[in-house]
Formats: structure tokens, sequence, C-alpha cells
């Protein structure tokens, strides 16, 4: 019993350094001398809330992550989430592929040969983006924290708990690209 309360002790410690060393960070988000904190918002992710797109939220261009804050002057503020998902891929045309062979000695000095065959595939790519923002006012003082519920980006004033929705629209573009893969084959020695 005494082994498993050390080990729990240890434990919390573990995660302490752990959450200590993740990256927590407050950055300036803003241009100009350092301010004080009472003169200052912050903006951070909703972790506990966010469902899906947490990658793609931005302040002002500036990414949020679970472990950043941002520091912020009061004034408009724009937050966005541009979360793209493929729709639909398509081979629209043939293989190009090319091999080559390389010859080197293995550590008994005999001779081993790998074949490589490499592949290029032309594909079409049709991927639906939706693009959400929250035009708003910072004050001094407020903590707003942005997540994603239900498919909407959502704002929230954490000191007087009003809530704001994102406007959304959805859209698609198609691209080409190329897929390549790859393939070794080694013929030993005998």
């Amino acid at each position: 019993m005494k082994l498993l309360t050390v080990f729990r002790g240890y434990w919390r410690l573990f995660l302490l350094c752990v959450l200590t060393l993740s990256g927590c960070t407050t950055i300036k988000g803003y241009d100009g001398s350092v301010l004080p904190n009472d003169q200052l918002a912050t903006v951070a992710l909703d972790w506990r809330e966010t469902s899906w797109g947490h990658e793609h939220i931005k302040v002002d261009n500036i990414a949020l992550n679970t472990f950043k804050t941002i520091m912020v002057r009061p004034g408009q503020l724009r937050i966005t989430l541009n979360s793209p998902y493929i729709v639909r891929e398509e081979k629209i045309g043939g293989d190009s592929c090319s091999q080559s062979k390389t010859e080197y000695k293995n550590k008994k000095e005999k001779n081993v040969y790998n074949e490589t065959t490499s592949c290029n595939s032309p594909y079409r790519v049709t991927e639906n983006i939706q693009l959400c923002q929250i035009v708003f006012r910072a004050e001094a003082g407020q903590h707003y924290e942005a997540f994603t519920k239900n498919n909407r980006l959502m704002l929230i004033n954490l000191n007087n708990r009003h809530i704001e929705q994102g406007i959304c629209k959805d859209y698609d573009r198609s691209y080409e690209t190329t897929k390549t893969s790859t393939s070794s084959d080694y013929d030993l020695p005998q």
C-alpha cells in the first residue's frame, strides 16, 4: 500500500512536468510595447468543448491550439475557422512508373541488389471547406474562449458567460495532385 501512495505522488509530479514542458504559452498578439495585463484581453481555445477543427481556429491570423493563450488589445477582433475535409478522390489517368536497381556489398562482402519501383498516379481531389468567422469587440480584462460545437464556431466570454455564434459558409474546391507509391525488393546472394 505504501508503494502505491509513493507511485501516486510521482505520477502527479510526472504529469506536472509534462504539462509544464508541453508548451503552455501566452503570446503577445498585438504590435507595440508590452501593456499591463489589466489593459488587455485574452483569447484561448476551449479544448473541453471543441469537437473538431480546433487546429484551424485563428485569432487575427494567429493559430490557436490547446496550450496557447493570446493577449490582445481591446477592440475589434476576428476569429476564423477554416476547416477543409476531402469529399472525393478520383484517379484521372494511368500510372507512370520507373524502376531503379542499386548494387552494394553486405557485411559479408557479397553483392546485394535493391530494386525500387516508384509509381506516380494522377488524382483529382474534391474537398469541402467550411469557413466560419466571428467579428467581435474585445474588452480589457475579459477572457474569451473559442470552440466548435455542432459544426459551428463559437466564442464565450468567461467573465459574463455571453456566447457568440459564428457565421459559416461552405464551398467545394477541386485540385489535381499526384500520389506516389514506392516498393523495394532485395535480391540476396545465394
